[in-house]
């Protein structure tokens, strides 16, 4: 059993997956939550029954409605041009650029129907969803430069310069991201924020210069570290606030930190010997069981 029971419920019903075959739980937290989203109508409660697919299962159906990182070349149903889309080839729906889908070329109003009550609703919604068209890329803002990204964009100030990013917005020369926002000259990144001439790292936010590095904020020059907060040109260090030269979590004069970090003599070929050591140093020490901050009651 995959699901985690979560603090201060009980166990009322167990079941298996119709899908995975896996046993999993209904709580008595979750019956009353279908009890309440149960509609009523003319007087009458229409029970929503309890599930039959496992949380993970459940989770992955609603997942594989979207796909974010995937390209595939399609031709507009307006102007018949080929065009990058999210949309396989093959899908039967119709696709048009984002230009044209915003534009007043056309109206979704065209292609309303009226409601078969003698039909199962749910085919009558997919027909619908194939007959409308669907822009190529899901593109907020006027982003400039920034053809291959999906999920992706900005509001009032929009993205430029960025090559395979996704789920992100207001961001410039970025490439190779997902899930960061306001960030600049960024390279393989894993959400962040605020970030600039970061490479490498995951779930950074406020940092300069930062690789290889995670859970950290507000650091400048740090590499290989984790959990650091408010740290300038630090190696390797764990769990640090408001420290400079520092490596493996010990603090050195300016020179001699220089020193060292030239003794190390990082490169691509000695890589994943130096990668092993840091990784072995933050397994000695502690980790926080979760990064969130000025959150109540949430798991």
């Amino acid at each position: 059993m995959d699901t985690i029971l979560p603090p201060g419920e009980s166990i009322i019903d167990k079941r298996k997956c119709a899908l995975s075959g896996k046993e999993f739980f209904i709580t008595d937290k979750d019956h009353i939550f279908y009890d309440q989203m149960s509609p009523m109508i003319e007087g009458k409660k229409y029970a929503i029954p309890h599930p039959t697919l496992a949380p993970i299962t459940r989770m992955q159906r609603r997942m594989a409605f979207r796909n974010e990182r995937y390209f595939y070349e399609k031709t507009s149903c307006f102007t018949g041009k080929p065009m990058i889309s999210m949309y396989h080839t093959e899908d039967t729906r119709k696709v048009c650029e984002k230009k044209i889908w915003f534009s007043d070329s056309w109206s979704a109003f065209e292609y309303g129907r009226k409601v078969d009550f003698n039909r199962p609703f749910l085919p009558q919604v997919a027909e619908l969803w194939h007959d409308v068209p669907m822009m190529n890329l899901y593109h907020t803002g006027d982003s400039e430069n920034c053809d291959y990204t999906n999920w992706f964009g900005g509001g009032a100030k929009a993205s430029k310069n960025c090559y395979l990013c996704f789920n992100g917005s207001v961001d410039e020369d970025c490439m190779f991201c997902k899930g960061v926002i306001d960030s600049c000259d960024c390279l393989e990144m894993y959400f962040g924020a605020f970030d600039e001439h970061c490479y490498e790292c995951i779930n950074c936010n406020e940092c300069y210069g930062t690789m290889y590095s995670q859970d950290c904020t507000n650091c400048r020059e740090c590499h290989f570290c984790s959990s650091c907060t408010g740290c300038q040109n630090c190696f390797g260090c764990i769990n640090l606030a408001g420290q400079q030269y520092c490596i493996f979590n010990e603090k050195l004069e300016k020179s001699v930190y220089e020193k060292r970090l030239k003794e190390l003599r990082i490169t691509h070929k000695n890589f994943p010997l130096i990668a092993a050591q840091v990784h072995k140093f933050h397994e000695t020490h502690p980790v926080r069981c979760h990064h969130n901050i000025k959150c109540e009651n949430a798991i």
